[in-house]
């Protein structure tokens, strides 16, 4: 954004307005507003869920260290064992094909 503002104030960048032409009224779109935006509404919402089962995880896991082990080091090392849930359920949750890429 620093760049494109610098970019706006040193180079003379202008708006150009330009005409849309819709078609048969835009009949060829296949864009559903509804329908696509519930879409990737819904990879944010299940990306939101992963996240806080991870942190439950994560603060769950560090408590009962620590509870057993009163170790800081052991608890936050253990702690982190959580980024495997996040991972898993990041592919399998969040990215619907399995391979970790995020689809919609």
């Amino acid at each position: 954004m620093n760049v494109l503002a610098e970019a706006a104030g040193s180079c003379g960048v202008a708006e150009v307005p330009i005409r849309t032409i819709y078609i048969d009224g835009n009949r060829s779109s296949h864009f559903r507003p509804f329908g696509d935006s519930m879409r990737i509404y819904l990879v944010l919402a299940r990306f939101y869920l992963s996240s806080m089962i991870t942190a439950a995880i994560d603060l769950l896991i560090f408590a009962i260290i620590f509870w057993v082990t009163t170790s800081l080091l052991a608890s936050v090392v253990c702690g982190r064992a959580s980024s495997i849930a996040n991972f898993l359920l990041n592919r399998r949750l969040v990215s619907r094909n399995g391979n970790g890429a995020a689809t919609l």
